[in-house]
């Protein structure tokens, strides 16, 4: 990124929503000393800056740790999932069950792993597995593809040279392609996209972000989805869109360059809320998938409530440990289970006419500060940067930074300007949110029953995965003294 103090230099500025800048050479020497244009990558690593953006947008400062799904508050459907997300047949727990067999040949050591943890919580009456008689045909085609993904993140792990960010995401990238196969399916799995990010009416204007990776809901059906609004419409910056509406599921971010995933995967997620919000939809959940401390992934929910987003942690994996991969592999599909759900909601919604999101007409739209903010902002502002220049949609369509002229919006419907105006208005005595300690978070809740949590429950499933002499499986290896020089500075 070119230094705004440095003479002769070019400024980078907005593709998305901002018209070309002349180069610095236009500009006075003040005002380059005063504006150095950043992205989100950028913004993530700056701690006041950030802070400024995530309020303006409605973001909290912490997620709620798992003890939060409990309050009457939280949305009871997030209790639903991870319910729905212990369930397993009761085949898992033999590794001679015909439903095992190519697992057990091709994927033993982890097959057997599994079968055993479930087994023994069986006989303990444990609520960590609510196990049934049904079959699971989607379980059964994927076991191969779970413990292979563990038995690769495990290698990576202990191999002579600590993995980068390209081969942690290549497995999980390619589980979350077993979940969501690209088979003209009503949600897919995409990489790379760049997405608009609302504008906040702060310095510096961040207009877009490009998560590593997405699970988006596909809606063909939306036939009011056309060349008069899909810009309008779209969750993507650029001026060419995909051919068929496109809403964000779930958010994928990686750690890169010592900055864990957490801040760029709450502005993905703050992206697809504030879509969400402008076609009508805020009372559904987005997901969010975090990358920390090597191969720990954490799961997040986010939800409206009172005009702000409110982040739940729902769980937290090693997928290098095959049971804590199956677990992985079971909450993901939940997530998707609800996001079929929210395409048929949205489907049904898009078939009415007189939807005012659809009808071409006054299209709400949460990007476009509203007019007592946007003089803070001037439209040829040098802050207003995209993160991305170009990428190709899924379907066919070239979505690009749009660098010839600004996208034209409508105005926010009223309820989301006054919430724009100024935070307090919707929570006037803010309280500190419960924030995630990841020392402590590591005896965290682990099953569910009816009513709350049952603790101890990932204390059991780690202990039979302890390492042995002759059996070494690191299961805390960001703790382990025994991997590795390494990785020794990577906690």
């Amino acid at each position: 990124m070119s230094s705004s103090g440095s003479k002769g230099s070019s400024l980078k500025v907005g593709r998305g929503g901002c018209p070309k800048q002349q180069s610095s050479r236009a500009v006075s020497s003040s005002k380059k000393s005063q504006v150095s244009p950043v992205n989100a990558s950028s913004l993530v690593r700056n701690d006041v800056k950030y802070d400024e953006w995530r309020s303006a947008v409605g973001l909290p400062s912490k997620i709620l740790g798992e003890a939060a799904l409990w309050n009457e508050s939280s949305p009871p459907l997030l209790r639903d999932i991870l319910t729905k997300a212990r369930r397993i047949p009761k085949w898992m727990s033999n590794l001679k069950s015909p439903e095992l067999a190519h697992a057990a040949e091709y994927r033993h050591d982890e097959t057997r792993r599994v079968c055993a943890v479930i087994e023994w919580h069986m006989g303990q009456s444990s609520s960590a597995f609510d196990m049934h008689d049904q079959g699971d045909d989607q379980l059964k085609a994927a076991i191969c593809d779970i413990t292979r993904v563990s038995r690769s993140v495990k290698q990576a792990l202990w191999d002579s040279e600590p993995p980068n960010e390209m081969e942690l995401r290549t497995h999980v990238d390619s589980l979350m392609n077993v979940i969501y196969p690209d088979d003209g399916g009503a949600i897919v799995h995409r990489l790379q996209r760049s997405l608009k990010l609302p504008k906040a009416g702060v310095t510096p204007a961040i207009s877009s972000i490009q998560p590593d990776a997405l699970d988006v809901i596909r809606l063909p059906e939306i036939r009011a989805y056309g060349e008069d609004n899909c810009v309008e419409l779209s969750c993507y910056s650029g001026s060419k869109v995909p051919r068929v509406l496109h809403i964000v599921h779930c958010v994928t971010e990686y750690e890169s360059l010592g900055v864990d995933g957490e801040r760029q995967t709450l502005m993905g997620i703050a992206s697809a809320m504030h879509h969400r919000l402008a076609l009508g939809f805020d009372d559904q959940l987005v997901f969010g998938i975090i990358h920390t401390k090597i191969a720990d992934f954490r799961v997040v929910a986010a939800a409206w409530q009172e005009g702000q987003i409110v982040v739940y942690n729902l769980d937290r994996f090693k997928l290098q440990v095959p049971i804590e991969a199956l677990r992985f592999y079971l909450l993901i599909r939940e997530i998707k289970r609800i996001g079929l759900g929210y395409c048929d909601a949205i489907e049904m919604a898009g078939s009415n006419l007189s939807f005012a999101a659809f009808d071409g007409q006054g299209i709400p739209n949460p990007w476009e500060p509203s007019a007592s903010r946007s003089s803070r902002h001037s439209k040829g502002s040098l802050d207003d940067v995209d993160e991305v220049e170009e990428i190709n949609s899924d379907d066919g369509a070239e979505i690009e930074a749009d660098e010839e002229s600004q996208l034209v919006w409508a105005d926010l419907e009223e309820a989301v300007l006054l919430w724009r105006s100024g935070t307090d208005a919707c929570n006037p005595d803010p309280k500190p949110t419960q924030g995630i300690d990841s020392d402590i978070e590591l005896q965290r809740t682990d099953s569910y029953s009816g009513d709350q949590a049952t603790q101890g429950q990932r204390a059991n499933l780690e202990y039979l995965e302890t390492p042995t002499s002759t059996d070494l499986e690191p299961s805390t290896v960001d703790q382990s003294l025994e991997i590795g020089e390494p990785y020794s500075n990577l906690g």
